[in-house]
């Protein structure tokens, strides 16, 4: 049973604010007498050295806040006039709350503060919490390592998958990614508990035109035992426990009919992981093509979906991350007995975007961090009841002209709630983008 806190909401970074121009005194009326004019000279220079000093401190402000936040913010944290969608208009809470106000503020004050007394217990078992690790974020491989026993699965994301043209032949590339001792390290049992993660590397299958894929597809049933194989011998060669499968996500050329075949081949290669005593983790879109009797006719051949319920706002259109609604919808169309519920693993981002007049950054939490300490008071904070998540405003009048999402406690443990709800599993993407006091949450 998931463990209920009092949440104080979310956090995320802030232009830089330009120093105002200094304007120094101007020069007095002539003096009448010696004594007036000595006087005026002295004040003169007394001002003069007090604008110095504030132009120097101001320069110096500007400075850092550059380096903290980058030429980006610089650029295009002013007055933007970026439209604000319905999106974050629709019924907020007022961000004349007390909490809203003092969101970034708890974000300052407590954002590395661990309850170290559940270090290393999860607050997710017996249901699966899978974590994601990516070499360009590498604050996740000692996230793994700090926080075992809260994650039932690691996954590296290391590898790439390409069939060999014209020939039965599968080919990796990353396997220069791979780190054995970190992967000796995270498989160590928790301390208090004993859980043991397993570790499940990613693998990316690449099919850029589908050429092979169609290809495959002609010739599954010898392909599909290969590609099994292909991954069992993986996973013996370096210790790993399975695979985290992103295969589905890469079909976006085939057509409908077609995804019965597909269901056909990963099967294949979950039973043969099975025999093996390995995990077949697969990698899920939201949508039509990942549908309910794709999950019932998949369901007893893999360990678990890690579907990606996150980027439902683009580049081109502003909004949340994962609205409420369309996440707790994503699990209702799938609509899970009681006894394969478990088997879904929703996506949780742990990263953020900035948006501005010329589109949108991702972001992760040290630059949200160092965007609230640069100038705490940059922003306007608002929770979006109907999302549940959190936007902060900066820029132009009235701080409306930018804004960034970013997850915060309340709005992940409103996620946690509904996950547990319907008896769901839960997919991090991914940790090394996250800050340390979310992990009291899980």
């Amino acid at each position: 049973m998931a463990r209920k806190r009092t949440i104080v909401g979310g956090s995320n970074p802030s232009p830089p604010v330009s120093p105002s121009k200094n304007v120094e005194g101007q020069a007095s009326s002539q003096p009448h007498t010696l004594l007036v004019l000595k006087k005026k000279r002295q004040q003169h220079a007394e001002e003069e050295q007090q604008n110095k000093t504030l132009l120097v401190k101001r320069i110096i402000f500007g400075c850092v806040v550059v380096g903290v936040l980058g030429v980006l913010w610089l650029l295009y944290g002013g007055e933007m006039g970026l439209a604000v969608p319905s999106l974050l208009t629709s019924s907020p809470r007022s961000s004349s709350s007390n909490d809203n106000e003092k969101a970034h503020l708890d974000i300052l004050k407590y954002h590395a503060d661990v309850d170290e007394s559940q270090r290393h217990k999860s607050n997710i078992l017996p249901r699966a919490t899978l974590a994601y690790v990516t070499p360009w974020n590498s604050h996740g491989y000692d996230v793994a390592k700090q926080f075992n026993g809260k994650f039932t699965h690691i996954s590296p994301v290391w590898f790439q998958m390409t069939l060999v043209s014209s020939s039965d032949v599968v080919a990796f590339g990353g396997e220069h990614d791979v780190d054995e001792n970190w992967v000796k390290d995270v498989k160590e049992p928790s301390p208090d508990t004993g859980l043991q993660a397993k570790v499940v590397p990613r693998v990316l299958f690449e099919d850029a035109d589908g050429n092979l894929f169609h290809a495959f597809i002609n010739d599954r049933k010898t392909l599909a035992p290969v590609m099994g194989q292909a991954l069992i011998d993986l996973c013996t060669k370096h210790g790993f426990d399975g695979i985290t499968f992103e295969f589905w996500t890469r079909l976006a050329h085939i057509n409908m009919a077609q995804f019965p075949l597909v269901v056909e081949i990963l099967s294949v290669i979950g039973d043969m992981m099975k025999e093996s005593n390995l995990e077949l983790i697969i990698v899920a879109p939201p949508g039509k093509t990942f549908n309910r009797q794709s999950f019932r006719d998949l369901a007893s051949h893999v360990s678990f979906f890690s579907i990606n319920a996150y980027d439902y706002s683009t580049t081109s259109t502003a909004g949340p991350i994962a609205p409420y609604e369309w996440v707790k919808k994503i699990i209702t169309d799938i609509n899970p007995s009681k006894a394969t519920a478990h088997k879904l693993l929703i996506g949780l981002n742990f990263y953020g975007n900035l948006y501005w007049r010329e589109g949108m950054k991702p972001v992760v939490g040290t630059e949200v961090v160092e965007g609230f300490r640069a100038d705490p008071n940059a922003f306007k904070t608002q929770w979006l009841e109907k999302a549940r998540e959190h936007v902060f405003h900066f820029g132009g009048k009235n701080h409306r002209s930018s804004f960034i999402f970013y997850p915060t406690l309340a709005s992940i443990q409103e996620r946690l709630d509904l996950f547990e709800e319907y008896g769901c599993g839960v997919a991090i993407w991914e940790i090394g983008q996250g800050l340390d006091y979310f992990y009291n949450l899980l």
